[in-house]
């Protein structure tokens, strides 16, 4: 299913990345440490081009959605969504990650809250994972209404898998 990428939120532009945003993507990366503590190694501008275009299998380039939120020319935010993963209905947010300059202020609460409710009109959840252990991320995901699903043990970690109803979404849209 396609995601109308011009739907996301009205406060900043939103875009697909291109290699040409990658140096601006390394240097969102470069001010959030915490991500690269947890899920190392740190990226680099080679890693970065592959995530442009890694996806899971069964899955193509159409349904990968690497967004870029723009206000002006500075990036302040990217979101990584994968169409119909890991089944019909669900979108999978692989990575979404805030400028460490706008933390704090409820910038990205009000960023997923404007994508969840863009994503309702097509999907009826979003699921995610993020690593046990890491505050920042499990504080994020839960205070935004991510529920633990389950973990999954991989050899060096722990991956906690979370997910959302969208339902509460498709009273806002008149459905």
């Amino acid at each position: 299913m396609a995601i109308n990428i011009e739907t996301v939120t009205e406060k900043y532009t939103v875009g697909k990345l291109s290699e040409e945003h990658l140096p601006a993507v390394l240097a969102l990366y470069d001010g959030n440490p915490l991500y690269t503590f947890y899920c190392p190694p740190k990226p680099s501008l080679i890693s970065l081009k592959q995530d442009l275009v890694d996806l899971p299998p069964g899955k193509t380039i159409e349904d990968k959605y690497f967004l870029g939120y723009w206000q002006q020319e500075e990036l302040v935010a990217i979101v990584d969504i994968i169409s119909d993963y890991p089944e019909a209905g669900t979108a999978y947010i692989g990575l979404f990650m805030v400028d460490a300059a706008y933390q704090g202020r409820g910038l990205g609460s009000q960023l997923v809250d404007d994508l969840l409710a863009c994503l309702a009109k097509d999907f009826k959840a979003v699921r995610l994972g993020f690593i046990k252990g890491n505050p920042q991320a499990q504080h994020f995901w839960l205070k935004n209404g991510f529920q633990v699903v389950k973990e999954v043990e991989e050899p060096d970690r722990t991956v906690v898998v979370a997910e959302r109803h969208l339902k509460s979404y498709l009273h806002l849209e008149g459905g």
